[in-house]
């Protein structure tokens, strides 16, 4: 038996996939980043500060793509002067299963 799928979001694909050059060179913005993080301020940058904002931006990023009405509530709260958290769920830990 096959798992019902049409409650499942369906990604349109386009028709013609667009060309990407590998032998283009990298854009000028690209190229800074990748030489600044390879300086020593760049690495301790990393090691101790960007590895903690990561999982944040990367939650933003979740909540725009998956839900399209929240990135745009979201922009119309920042431009009131407003910010929107995300709850995270997570499972209890200890919970027993029954357990309400």
């Amino acid at each position: 038996m096959e798992p019902d799928t049409s409650t499942r979001h369906s990604r349109e694909v386009p028709a013609r996939l667009a060309h990407v050059d590998p032998t283009r060179r990298c854009s000028f913005v690209t190229r800074a980043f990748a030489a600044f993080a390879a300086t020593p301020f760049g690495n301790f940058l990393s090691r101790n500060l960007l590895w903690k904002i990561d999982p944040v931006l990367l939650l933003w990023t979740l909540a725009d793509r998956v839900f399209g009405p929240f990135a745009a509530y979201r922009a119309a709260a920042a431009r009131a002067g407003r910010s929107i958290p995300i709850v995270r769920l997570t499972p209890r830990t200890g919970a027993h299963k029954g357990a309400a």
